[in-house]
């Protein structure tokens, strides 16, 4: 069998959001940088479609929180969640899990020593990971109560809140991510505050499947039905 070696390039025009000149404002340049990974995935579908796989949430999601605790004393903190990573074409994706990035995200019990949050849920989404042959990882939702009498702003650097994640090969996108405040969605953009009585909803978007839906394994309909990772329409 014979070896190929392919090589490529990936080229940035400067000021084109991954390469920046000097002085230049690259408050979460981190964004678009993950997503070349994306890109070049993309590009190669074609050349080695049994060999890449299908995209994920991209991001890892960042929230920045500042104001003051329950004592009053000022504060700030900075906590890390993820999504889940599209499906390979031997594997499903991995739920809850960054890529390409590799930051873990952060425990519940960190959050709620070093902050004035309260974690009162955070489970992966059944049906947040798209179907194929190989199905896409799961999303997870994150509920957090505020417990601070004082005004936080909170500042959320999400990704895939209005482009899913495309399956390959014919497999199905992933859930969307999604941030509300008291059951109510908010522009994720701007910065928000909240106070004791509130709970953020963090909902974190799920990887594309790989392959047809028709060529999943019953074992593997059976198991995602076992594990509920799958909404019951699904699973039928």
């Amino acid at each position: 069998m014979r070896n190929w070696k392919i090589r490529f390039a990936l080229v940035a025009e400067l000021g084109g959001g991954t390469s920046f000149g000097q002085p230049s404002n690259a408050a979460s340049s981190e964004l678009s940088t993950r997503r070349k990974a994306g890109a070049v995935a993309g590009a190669l579908k074609q050349a080695l479609p049994g060999r890449v796989m299908a995209e994920g949430s991209a991001n890892i999601w960042g929230i920045q929180i500042a104001g003051k605790d329950m004592s009053h004393r000022p504060f700030t903190y900075v906590f890390f969640t993820s999504g889940g990573t599209g499906a390979r074409s031997i594997k499903d994706g991995l739920s809850a899990t960054a890529f390409p990035s590799g930051v873990l995200g952060t425990p519940v019990e960190v959050i709620e020593t070093l902050s004035p949050l309260i974690v009162e849920k955070k489970a992966l989404r059944d049906g947040s990971g798209g179907d194929g042959q190989y199905r896409g990882g799961l999303g997870q939702d994150v509920a957090i109560d505020i417990e601070s009498d004082d005004d936080i702003a909170a500042l959320f650097v999400v990704e895939r809140t209005k482009i899913a994640a495309p399956g390959l090969g014919g497999g199905a996108a992933g859930g969307l991510g999604f941030v509300t405040i008291n059951g109510k969605t908010i522009d994720n953009r701007r910065p928000q505050f909240v106070r004791r009585g509130d709970c953020i909803l963090l909902g974190t978007p799920g990887g594309g499947g790989f392959g047809s839906a028709n060529l999943r394994t019953t074992a593997g309909r059976e198991r995602d039905q076992t594990m509920g990772y799958v909404e019951e329409a699904l699973s039928r």
